[in-house]
């Protein structure tokens, strides 16, 4: 949305800076999730997509590594656990922290006692933790969740 708006007042560098930023950061994110991430597939969307993978419209929307449109690329199930990198918010504390949040295929955030979400800070601001530690992090709290509740 941000690129759309400096595109339509004419600040072609800003956009392309801001469009070059955010292909970093999902780069960034697609190699923490290949590398730190074991619990199940991963398959990943541009944001723009998620009406459709709502209506389970699946076909063309999953992204490559190059962050292209990969038509070849169809998840195996229709069991999804749909994770946003960005903002999670607290309503019980009238408050947001950034992270990962997992969701259900209409993008209702899960509650516990799933373990739905991974905070990137720590109590030391300067010590938040990188993609790959929240990613790790996540992974973790997955598999430990899922053989409790195979005992």
């Amino acid at each position: 949305m941000q690129i759309k708006i400096l595109k339509e007042a004419d600040k072609i560098i800003a956009a392309k800076r801001v469009e070059k930023d955010l292909e970093a950061r999902n780069i960034e994110i697609m190699a923490a999730f290949r590398d730190e991430f074991k619990f199940c597939p991963v398959y990943f969307f541009f944001s723009n997509h998620s009406e459709r993978i709502r209506q389970n419209k699946i076909d063309s929307v999953f992204v490559n590594n190059r962050l292209k449109i990969d038509y070849n690329i169809k998840p195996a199930t229709e069991n999804v656990l749909i994770l946003d990198v960005g903002f999670i918010y607290f309503q019980a504390f009238s408050s947001s922290t950034e992270g990962i949040i997992v969701m259900d295929k209409q993008f209702n955030p899960l509650e516990r006692p799933f373990p739905y979400y991974v905070r990137r800070s720590k109590p030391i601001p300067v010590l938040s933790k990188r993609m790959a530690e929240m990613v790790e992090e996540l992974n973790h709290n997955l598999a430990k969740y899922y053989r409790k509740l195979k005992l």
